[in-house]
This record gives structure tokens, sequence and C-alpha cells, in this order.
């Protein structure tokens, strides 16, 4: 086959081109830091960033979710420990009330005190955090799941689970429902030993003193299990950071371009692409001249 002149300034075209091209890859590497970008890149390395990326993302969210759980589970073992320190106070009262030397009216002036404490105490449960009830079970928009009313207290809430995500197929339950509150006799107690203190009844008094002492083991066994639940949340959240860290060095590895070398790759490519224009040049000049002669 005969080489014509058009072939050979065809060809030498097609290498000048070829060298700026790469010298044009380079030159984006190190302007965005990648390089791989997009699927002509590297098909199997496009391929495996994409996974990274996916795995890093559920791996993100899975760490906002118990950030959000243990946040939540501290907020309500705060709750409860005030609560515990407010059952201590009605019992302090409740010592006082039962001791005999106080009459009708020592023990009325002692209901007004307990009564501030069972106030304080509804306050507490009907808490919010983040602009939900704490202790409404999953009914979280029930702003004052309890209610007080004709010397009773009420819970208007559910006792269901509220529970969030951090791996495939496992949770963490974070709350402790009004249901469970009303189950350690607290508010009962409360509301019962107010009356016998306004009824200067000595025995329910008494009687009431002992079932403070269970209603407090019972909070106090509450707090527990969530602190229990909170170092749970501890040690996913500790996991959870170091896969991040882990997938983002492997994503890197993968995706990134080190600055370093794609710079010697640069000035490479660079006197690759200026040979090529010299080489051309010059191919073309002869080519002239031979044409001209």
């Amino acid at each position: 086959m005969r080489v014509t002149q058009s072939m050979i300034t065809r060809n030498a075209l097609l290498r000048v081109n070829q060298n700026r091209d790469k010298m044009n890859q380079v030159q984006e590497n190190i302007s965005s830091g990648r390089k791989v970008s997009r699927p002509s890149d590297d098909p199997t390395a496009f391929s495996r960033i994409k996974r990274f990326e996916a795995n890093l993302e559920q791996n993100d969210q899975y760490l906002e979710k118990i950030q959000y759980a243990d946040s939540w589970i501290t907020n309500s073992i705060s709750l409860l420990e005030q609560l515990s320190d407010l059952v201590m106070e009605a019992k302090d009262l409740a010592n006082k009330g039962a001791d005999d030397q106080y009459g009708a009216e020592g023990r009325i002036t002692i209901a007004h005190k307990l009564d501030g404490i069972l106030q304080e105490s509804l306050s507490i449960s009907n808490s919010q955090y983040l602009g939900k009830s704490v202790f409404a079970g999953t009914d979280t928009k029930t702003s004052n799941p309890f209610l007080y009313g004709s010397g009773v207290v009420s819970y208007i809430g559910n006792n269901e689970t509220m529970s969030r995500s951090y791996s495939e197929g496992i949770s963490l339950d974070i709350n402790v429902s009004g249901q469970q509150l009303m189950d350690t006799g607290l508010f009962e107690s409360l509301t019962n030993l107010l009356d016998g203190l306004n009824n200067n009844d000595s025995t329910v008094i008494g009687t009431e003193l002992g079932n403070l002492q269970t209603a407090s083991d019972k909070v106090l066994a509450l707090t527990t299990e969530l602190g229990a639940r909170q170092k749970t949340a501890a040690l996913i959240q500790t996991r959870l950071e170091q896969s991040s860290i882990d997938l983002n060095t492997f994503l890197g590895e993968v995706r990134d371009a080190n600055l370093d070398e794609e710079i010697v790759r640069y000035k490479t490519e660079e006197l690759a692409y200026q040979a090529a224009l010299q080489a051309t040049s010059n191919s073309l000049k002869l080519n002239i001249m031979q044409y001209l002669a």
C-alpha cells in the first residue's frame, strides 16, 4: 500500500491529539482530585467506587440513627434520675407525716409540699425532646400523655417500643413508655399519700411510705436498663464510626488521585505532547519542501 501525504498528515495529527487528550485527562485528575470520575476512566474501579459510596451512605444513615438513639436515651435517663430525686423527697415527707407529733394541720402543710412534688413529677413525665413526648410510647405527638384530675393520674399514651436500626435486621430499643412509669406505682403512691395527709390518716401514710420505696426501686431499675442500652449504643456508634473511616479510606484509594504522581504524569505527557507537535511540524515542513522540489 502506497503511503500518501494525507495519510502521513492524518497519523501525525492523530498522535498529537492523543497526547493532548492524555495531558488533559491528567490535568482533570489534578483539578478534581480524582483519578476515576466516570466509567470510561476505569470500569472496574468505577464499579467498586459506587459500591463503596453506597455502603458509606448506608453506614452514615445508621450512624445518624444511633446518635439520635444515644441522645434520646441520655435525655430519658436524666428525666428518670430527676424522678428518683423527687421520690426521695416524697419519702422524706412521708416519714415526717408518719410521725405522730404532726397533727392534722401539720400533715396538711406537708400535703401542700407533696402536691408540689406530684406536679413536678407530672411535668417531668410530660417532658418533650426535639418536639416529641419522651414517655408517650410511640405516640410521641401527644403533648401531655399524663393527666391529673379528681385525685387520679391517668396515662393516654401507649406502651409501644421505639426502636432504631443500626444494621441489617438489628435494632435497639431506646424508650421507656409512660405505661412502664405507671407500672412502678409512683403516681398511685403519691396520690394516695396526698389523700392520707389531707385526711390525717396515719395508716395510709405508713402504707404509702413502703410503696414509695417499691416505686423508687422500680424507677431505678428502668434507669439501669436504659443505662445498659446507652452502653450498647456507644459501642455501636464506635463501630460505625470506624466503619466510616475504613470505607472512606478504601474509597479514597480507588477513587482519589495522588497529586504528586499526577503532576509528574502531567509533566511527562506535556513533554510528549510538545515532542509530538515538534515532530509533526518537522514532518509537514519536510513534505512541503519535497513537494516544492
